[in-house]
């Protein structure tokens, strides 16, 4: 299946590499001190200590860049026309943030539909309703970057509507999206700590109480988009 253009990557490996050049460029600055560590009379506790702070500095910066959360888990949505399906959905985020949040910024969200087809975005598209009418999947997402504000012109409420046609995800008109539907996905899926992260079958009468930040799941979708807390186009313009 297409991924809404959006092509895999390994978060991990990305972070890993930037994390090892930076070791490199640590140890060449410090080929000097050990030069002048050559030349000078050994000691060896003195040497060992000098190591040891620069391995306690380096292990802090290797693993805050290279570790990221993905959390994995099933979902009932239910569906303008009452009917409950089950997706799978899956979710990437730094593991920290700056400079000691217990979680950094979102990389990725998934969605698999109960037919097969998958919908992926980065961490600046927010899924937040999806429906499935006479055969066809239909999605929301709501953006919160410049780039894809600019990428769509500033749709109202900053959300833009999908629609599968059979190989690609396809922009349409709010009109076109299946009425009477509700905000229906999960917004937040993490946990204080990893071990927290959601997991499992979430049980759609239970959304609003699992995690912070989604008692409002489940709102009709029009109260949804009106809320001027989504709209991040229109207030990123003020800044």
């Amino acid at each position: 299946m297409k991924w809404c253009g959006w092509e895999k990557h390994n978060e991990q490996s990305d972070q890993s590499s930037g994390a090892i050049e930076m070791i490199k460029v640590i140890f060449q600055d410090l080929t000097p001190l050990r030069r002048v560590m050559q030349l000078a009379k050994p000691n060896p506790i003195a040497t060992a200590l000098t190591f040891l702070c620069c391995w306690l500095c380096l292990v802090p910066i290797v693993g805050g860049c290279s570790k990221v959360d993905r959390a994995e888990w099933r979902e009932e949505v239910q569906l303008a026309t009452g009917e409950i399906v089950i997706v799978k959905r899956a979710a990437v985020a730094e593991k920290s943030g700056f400079p000691v949040a217990p979680r950094g910024g979102y990389r990725s969200w998934e969605i698999t539909f109960p037919d097969g087809v998958s919908w992926k975005g980065n961490g600046q598209e927010h899924p937040l309703a999806l429906e499935m009418r006479e055969g066809k999947d239909y999605l929301v997402v709501n953006i919160r970057s410049r780039d894809l504000c600019k990428k769509y012109n500033d749709p109202p409420s900053s959300s833009v509507f999908f629609r599968w046609d059979g190989n690609a995800w396809t922009q349409i008109q709010k009109d076109e999206f299946p009425k009477g539907g509700k905000a229906n996905l999960l917004t937040n899926p993490w946990g204080r700590d990893s071990w927290e992260d959601l997991s499992g079958l979430v049980k759609n009468e239970k959304k609003h109480l699992v995690m912070s930040y989604n008692q409002e799941v489940n709102r009709p979708l029009e109260s949804t988009l009106s809320d001027r807390t989504l709209d991040a186009c229109t207030m990123l313009k003020t800044l």
